[in-house]
């Protein structure tokens, strides 16, 4: 492999607070570190300066997110999120974070207004972020962003009081379409985190206001999705509806038990929609069912999907996810009440698979990929991201029609792949090379039943209209590289190697830096800002050495499953 190819291999620095000559150090070390290629050294020296905790540091990332450089949406997010982190006393920092706000009023802007607004109501300054919300001149992002700030860090009766005058019909009547399921979801959001109040006044108020959404006619599809999934899990149920009666019904039963002294159920783990129309289905993937009419599969075809699967792997995949048990339900059977968990055995979908081709784990995805394929409802949509060093849309484009003639080109494209020969570095071959998770989440937030969203995935009107509402993730491993790669001077001292494997190399002038998010901590939080107002749901399957910790947190942030498909 060339010098300039070799890729660095992950050194973690720790990373303390700084001070004096230290300080200036620091600030040399960023200024110089600016107009560097590699976005990873770049990303490194923000977090350095950001730890020094310096007001002067923060002043200068202010001025940094306003005028950030290549990839310009990308710099400005980790600024705002490194800093929004580090940051955090109001004493020093606030009055800067005050100006910074001040100045950012685009719709891009609303991650940073969100981090910021957070920080505010951490100091205590609920009444104040409240009080904002009644502000002509605050964007209807910037009232989205507010919302879940005050959900996230003040839940509880603080937060639901803001629900109902927020989604108040004549507040609403002027905002597009995609303004108002940002509104929307952040008030579903407070729902779920204020759900201690249930059989309160305060809960019972904003639960009525965001169920009115449900049966008006500006609200977006996608958004009902969004509202039933946040209601079920608000109100302890398992089941979706899509018509606001049966909501108003389940509220008055859920608060009446509250007020009796019954402990709620915990949010649904395993939600059911109801009442679905023709052409639609229960998307499932590997045991997991989601909801929604919008799937993008995205699908890990790193090299290591090539090591041969495990009996006890093959085992743990027919025996399918274990369900939660969170108690009985005396309504089970009735209407409004829970669906039974079906026992898994000859009638599960998985027992269909093809068990005598599939020898390694890339062969079990690709055939539970196809099995699921088969399953989807002609009227509902779907995208395949396959993921290796490069993340892509297989086939080349977005969000397809479920029918026969589409599925067929699909299954032949998957069964069309092909895996190179081994050798020394690769013992059983190489499919696609290194792990781009973070790519492939960025293409299933940018496709479209049209062409992609380019800029700004959590604003762009698009993605609420024509973007996916549910995402399946598998993969086996730890995420070893992203879009953001860039060859650049080795002045760290790193060593060469191969991130896929871990196999070390020798010391070059020069590497080829991945990204920085490979870093769990960075390619999370890109995923908050990413469903921040979207409100995906994701799902996430990990097969072998998957990153479970990472997986989980990615499913928790989605509000969705995990699922690990292990032989340990």
């Amino acid at each position: 492999m060339p010098p300039a190819l070799r890729t660095a291999f992950l050194i973690l620095f720790l990373i303390a607070p700084l001070h004096g000559d230290d300080l200036k150090k620091e600030l040399r070390a960023y200024r110089k570190s600016v107009g560097r290629p590699a976005l990873w050294i770049r990303t490194l020296a923000i977090e350095k300066l950001a730890a020094t905790r310096d007001v002067a540091a923060l002043k200068l990332l202010a001025r940094r997110y306003k005028r950030a450089e290549e990839p310009s949406d990308h710099v400005a997010y980790l600024v705002a999120g490194i800093s929004a982190e580090k940051f955090t006393d109001q004493e020093e920092h606030g009055a800067i974070w005050a100006k910074w706000l001040k100045s950012s009023k685009k719709p891009q802007d609303a991650w940073l207004w969100y981090l910021g607004q957070r920080l505010k109501v951490k100091w205590g300054q609920v009444e104040e972020v409240s009080a904002s919300l009644g502000e002509k001149r605050r964007s209807h992002f910037q009232k989205a962003a507010t919302v879940l700030a005050l959900a996230n860090a003040a839940p509880g009766a603080q937060s639901l009081a803001v629900v109902p005058g927020v989604l108040d019909p004549k507040a609403l009547k002027r905002t597009k379409s995609h303004e108002r399921a940002a509104l929307q979801a952040a008030c579903a959001v407070a729902l779920v985190k204020g759900r201690s109040e249930l059989g309160k006044e305060s809960f019972t108020l904003a639960a009525l206001a965001v169920i009115d959404q449900i049966d008006d006619e500006a609200t977006l599809k996608h958004n009902r999705w969004v509202i039933a999934r946040h209601l079920a899990r608000a109100l302890g149920i398992s089941k979706l509806y899509l018509s606001g009666e049966s909501w108003r019904t389940a509220l008055a039963g859920a608060s009446a038990k509250a007020q009796r002294g019954e402990e709620p159920r915990p949010g649904g783990t395993r939600l059911r929609p109801v009442g679905l129309k023709p052409g639609a289905t229960i998307p499932r993937f590997l045991g997991i069912e989601g909801t929604g009419t919008r799937i993008a599969f995205l699908i890990d075809c790193s090299d290591s999907m090539l090591i041969p699967i495990s009996e006890a792997e093959k085992e743990e995949i027919k025996r399918g996810p274990r369900r939660e048990v969170t108690g009985s339900d005396p309504n089970k059977g009735k209407p409004g009440g829970l669906d039974p968990t079906p026992p898994a055995g000859k009638d599960d979908p998985l027992a269909k698979l093809p068990w005598d081709r599939i020898k390694t784990r890339f062969d079990a995805a690709r055939e539970a990929l196809i099995l699921s394929l088969e399953s989807l409802g002609s009227e509902m949509q779907y995208a395949v991201i396959t993921f290796g060093t490069d993340a892509e849309v297989l086939g080349g484009q977005g969000l397809i029609r479920a029918n026969d003639k589409n599925r067929r080109l699909t299954i032949n494209a998957l069964r069309r792949m092909r895996v190179a020969p081994p050798d020394e570095k690769r013992p059983h071959g190489r499919l696609k090379g290194y792990t781009n998770l973070h790519g492939a989440l960025l293409d299933a937030y940018r496709i479209t039943d049209g062409r992609p969203i380019e800029l700004y995935e959590h604003t762009d009107p698009r993605g609420f209209s024509q973007g996916v509402d549910t995402i399946f993730v598998l993969s086996d491993g730890a995420p070893s590289w992203d879009d953001f790669n860039a060859v650049d001077v080795n002045d760290l001292g790193l060593t060469s190697g191969d991130p896929e494997s871990g196999h070390k190399g020798a010391k070059s002038p020069t590497l080829n830096f991945y990204g920085p998010y490979i870093l769990p901590n960075h390619l999370m939080r890109d995923l908050v800002r990413l469903n921040l107002f979207r409100r995906v749901e994701v799902h996430c399957i990990g097969i072998g050495e998957a990153n479970a910790a990472l997986l989980k947190g990615m499913a928790a942030i989605g509000g969705g499953q995990f699922r690990s498909v292990s032989a340990r």
